[in-house]
């Protein structure tokens, strides 16, 4: 349910986030997310499903804002529906 939860959240601002700017913000991940590996290494693209498991997880409302943004849907469906 909380996914659930924060997935509408997340639909919603990528939605306005949308109508005002084509541009995904810059990602800045913190290290309480990532306490387990370095931050500096991480790659968005080389790391995706990664990444997308912990925001879906722990992430802020900012943070989830930036996967959907950044991902495209069907692989943030997958993911969910898969893990």
């Amino acid at each position: 349910m909380t996914i659930y939860i924060t997935l509408l959240k997340a639909l919603f601002f990528a939605t306005m986030t949308s109508m005002k700017n084509k541009k995904s913000p810059t990602f800045k991940p913190r290290p309480t997310l990532f306490w387990d590996v370095d931050p500096k290494t991480i790659d968005p693209k080389k790391h995706a499903k990664y990444i997308i498991r912990r925001v879906m997880s722990l992430g802020n409302d900012s943070e989830v804002q930036w996967m959907w943004g950044r991902y495209p849907k069907k692989l943030l469906r997958e993911i969910e529906l898969h893990g």
